[in-house]
């Protein structure tokens, strides 16, 4: 790994571009992007993703703090094991990605190879709160034994009912819509593979997949991750919806569009269609193909230069 790392590091292209970094250097991309001054909202927005993070893989449930008290339950669950069993190689393995997660944004995908550490954690957790629960009624507290063993109750009903509506609703509708979007997107990338000449470089937000199913280079808007952090959406609109800079930079020609693109959460839920109508907005003039939901605009003749453009 080390010696992995010292050759890529060695043959890499140094740049201070930020798709490039985010492409080929994701520290570099995060040291660039964000000062010292920023260090103290990343720590405390990342710490709350964080329990975001783990909340959504065991209940499905993101919202507000009472969901939140799972994960909470589930990390000192987690250290209570340790200090029962001792550290094994798994706690071991938590502890050194905790700093990673503290330092980049912790989505749910990262977060999930400690998901059996912190389904132990939140077990054993519950587990010492039923028997808090049954000492106190043995021992005449039977009020607060009360209280505590309703809201147990209530909680474990609540996550229960949304896990099962998550895995036998929300999944296989996301499951059978992500398949109508990709065979809705067959024809694009028919298209493109077409009409397009070999060497045709693309704005695409599923980069990847845009290459897999059209052999066309393709890279993704990048932003600052204080974008993110400090909620400035009008830029964030601005980045991702204006790219004829990005495309001028890069060589790129097309903007390839669709309706479902930021899925990922790249852009806020909340900026999602002033985007979209941003981009609909400034290319409107530069479509040249469009297929149900996705559009293909011409966001830089060849041999010329971007102009400056004004969002709506």
């Amino acid at each position: 790994m080390v010696a992995w790392t010292l050759w890529a590091r060695s043959h890499s292209t140094p740049s201070g571009d930020l798709v490039l970094l985010y492409y080929t250097n994701y520290l570099g991309y995060q040291f660039h992007s964000v000062s010292w001054g920023d260090v103290p909202t990343l720590l405390s927005r990342n710490v709350a993703y964080l329990f975001a993070s783990i909340t959504q893989m065991l209940t499905s449930q993101v919202g507000d703090f009472y969901w939140r008290l799972f994960a909470i339950a589930a990390v000192a669950g987690a250290v209570r094991l340790a200090r029962r069993n001792g550290l094994t190689p798994y706690c071991v393995f938590a502890i050194c990605m905790a700093p990673l997660f503290v330092l980049w944004l912790p989505e749910a995908r990262y977060v999930f190879p400690l998901f059996p550490l912190l389904a132990a954690g939140l077990w054993c957790e519950m587990h010492h709160a039923i028997g808090l629960v049954r000492t106190s009624f043995q021992r005449g507290s039977r009020i607060p034994a009360a209280v505590l063993g309703g809201f147990l109750a209530v909680s474990g009903a609540l996550a229960v009912f949304h896990l099962g509506r998550t895995l036998f609703g929300y999944l296989p509708r996301t499951f059978r819509e992500r398949r109508e979007v990709v065979a809705a997107q067959r024809d694009a990338y028919q298209w493109v593979s077409r009409q397009s000449s070999p060497d045709a470089r693309f704005v695409a937000y599923d980069d990847m997949l845009f290459y897999l199913h059209t052999g066309r280079p393709a890279l993704s808007v990048r932003a600052a991750p204080k974008l993110y952090y400090g909620e400035q959406f009008d830029e964030l609109v601005r980045l991702h919806s204006d790219v004829g800079e990005l495309a001028h930079k890069h060589g790129a020609r097309y903007l390839f569009a669709t309706k479902d693109d930021y899925y990922r959460g790249e852009v806020p839920a909340r900026v999602r269609d002033r985007t979209r109508h941003a981009i609909e907005a400034l290319y409107r003039d530069r479509l040249v193909f469009r297929s149900g939901p996705v559009s293909v605009y011409e966001v830089r003749e060849e041999g010329t230069v971007p102009m400056a453009r004004s969002l709506p």
